[in-house]
């Protein structure tokens, strides 16, 4: 299944966001792998490295769990935030 990464950087406030957009449905265990994955991708950006504020998240056609997410700290965003 394909995933796209999109890469947020804000240069005022040195903030980033990285999310992961799947046209699926996402577990909760899916969910933790993703923002696994994110966060390492996340490292590879070169960016205010020392001094940025990160943020990750997913957008999927559904996502179990994504009120927990959210109550982590995780941007979580599915279809039915949309209508």
């Amino acid at each position: 299944m394909k995933a796209y990464l999109i890469i947020c950087p804000k240069e005022d406030t040195k903030e980033i966001a990285f999310l992961e957009c799947k046209w699926s449905e996402v577990s909760k265990k899916d969910a933790n792998q993703i923002l696994s994955d994110l966060k390492r991708k996340a490292a590879l950006v070169k960016w205010h490295n020392h001094e940025r504020k990160e943020y990750y998240g997913i957008i999927a056609k559904s996502i179990a769990s994504k009120e927990e997410l959210r109550t982590g700290g995780v941007l979580a965003y599915d279809l039915r935030d949309f209508r």
